[in-house]
């Protein structure tokens, strides 16, 4: 859980997304928003590559 709001891309491979109380297929060429203070997990399957950006985040 962070304070702030984040986007993971998804690249390649595949795996399973939660965030809060919701599971979704990670696969590439997908993109999830997490909100502040979600709670959330990345289970991978097989090798992930993804993009993560944060926003409103400290430096």
């Amino acid at each position: 859980m962070n304070p702030y709001s984040q986007l993971f891309i998804v690249i390649s491979g595949k795996g399973k997304a939660i965030i809060a109380d919701e599971e979704l297929d990670l696969q590439s060429r997908r993109a999830f928003y997490i909100p502040p203070n979600a709670v959330h997990q990345l289970r991978a399957e097989e090798l992930v590559e993804l993009i993560w950006l944060a926003w409103d985040a400290p430096i």
